[in-house]
């Protein structure tokens, strides 16, 4: 049964977040995030399984992109100076490096499901991590040419 199988991936996931010292937040109302500062994932439940394990992943990629926060800072620089921050204008590049976060996070979803022995369809999740990325630059354009 894939429901059972998608159950037993979230599991996986939500063991490696609680070695890592966060905590999975279910909800049909929450939007995939992780909150690095209180060390929370939050996984929306309305998806189907296989998106919210495709999501998880993704979530979980934030996770490690951040464990390391000079190597993040020295990458992301302007990211990580504003991505907290509510501000009129921010620069072009806080989203272009937005984007550029969010897609690695998808990316290294592949790698971390490859570690943690999760079967992946990655035609299915490159195909979610495409929809998903293309999303992130609508919305940096529309949020850019808004103000």
């Amino acid at each position: 049964n894939r429901a059972v199988r998608g159950d037993i991936m979230i599991k996986k996931l939500e063991a490696w977040l609680q070695k890592q010292g966060y905590t999975l937040a279910k909800s049909k109302t929450a939007l995939d995030s992780v909150d690095t500062e209180n060390k929370i994932v939050y996984l929306n439940t309305r998806s189907t399984i296989q998106k919210q394990v495709f999501s998880l992943l993704h979530e979980c990629s934030h996770v490690l992109t951040r464990k390391n926060k000079k190597k993040f800072y020295k990458e992301f620089k302007t990211l990580a100076d504003l991505e907290n921050v509510e501000t009129p204008k921010k620069p072009l590049r806080f989203y272009i490096l937005e984007v550029e976060d969010e897609t690695r996070a998808w990316r290294r979803g592949i790698d971390l499901a490859k570690q943690l022995g999760i079967p992946l369809n990655i035609e299915k999740y490159n195909k979610y991590a495409d929809l998903c990325i293309m999303s992130y630059m609508i919305c940096a354009v529309a949020t850019r040419k808004s103000r």
